[in-house]
């Protein structure tokens, strides 16, 4: 839904220059070590709150994913921006993760005691997916091209 006297604005100068998924968990750790340890991201940024991890931002082939806690939203935004932000994933606003790699089949032995949500799979839109369940709960879907 549009804001009153909102008008559709040109953007020809504005450049998009990257979009990276920001992971909220519980606790940073044990999803920042699933794409580390098993698929080989290097952790480029790390934020401590308190004793803990409260943001941790991993990087691999120019793929960038952020992982967070609640209690580090809360702290960096505030009670009231952190339970919009909460309102707004369980409010049907949940996100999945969309992994383009050149081969998928060669993600699938760090992934074989992962939580398989959707087992490896040949769809009818030309693409080999698995789906799993990353230890924060989100679901990461890792997909390659057939061939044609």
């Amino acid at each position: 839904m549009r804001a009153p006297n909102c008008r559709r604005m040109p953007l020809q100068h504005l450049r998009y220059e990257s979009i990276a998924p920001v992971l909220i968990v519980e606790r940073v750790g044990p999803t920042r070590d699933f794409f580390r340890d098993r698929l080989g991201f290097t952790q480029t940024a790390v934020v401590a709150d308190g004793d803990d991890v409260g943001f941790a931002m991993l990087e691999k082939d120019g793929v960038t994913i952020m992982v967070q806690s609640h209690a580090s939203v809360i702290a960096d935004v505030g009670p009231d921006s952190a339970r919009a932000v909460n309102e707004t994933i369980s409010g049907r606003g949940a996100v999945t993760l969309y992994v383009t790699v050149n081969d998928v089949e060669l993600i699938v032995p760090p992934l074989a005691d992962t939580d398989v949500i959707v087992p490896l799979r040949k769809t009818f839109y030309g693409m080999h997916e698995i789906m799993v369940r990353e230890p924060g709960g989100h679901a990461v879907t890792f997909a390659s091209r057939l061939p044609e």
